[in-house]
């Protein structure tokens, strides 16, 4: 169970999360922002993500591949 703390909208290079990184909060994203490259980052600043993701999008093509491989 959770609750909404904040909410914003993204507009731009101005808008930031950094008060809530490092404090364990998870951050909800869209396909358009979802990306391994942010989740990595996110994650090392123990920061959580929950997206939805394009199953055609370069990176995540790439991964999925590789996960059936295995």
């Amino acid at each position: 169970m959770g609750y909404v703390w904040n909410f914003f909208i993204y507009t731009g290079k101005d808008t930031m999360i950094n008060n809530c990184l490092e404090k364990g909060y998870t951050l909800y994203l869209d396909n358009w922002y979802t990306c391994p490259v942010l989740i990595d980052k996110l994650y090392t600043k123990a920061t959580n993500v929950v997206g939805t993701i394009c199953k055609n999008r370069k990176e995540f093509s790439r991964l999925l591949k590789e996960k059936k491989r295995k």
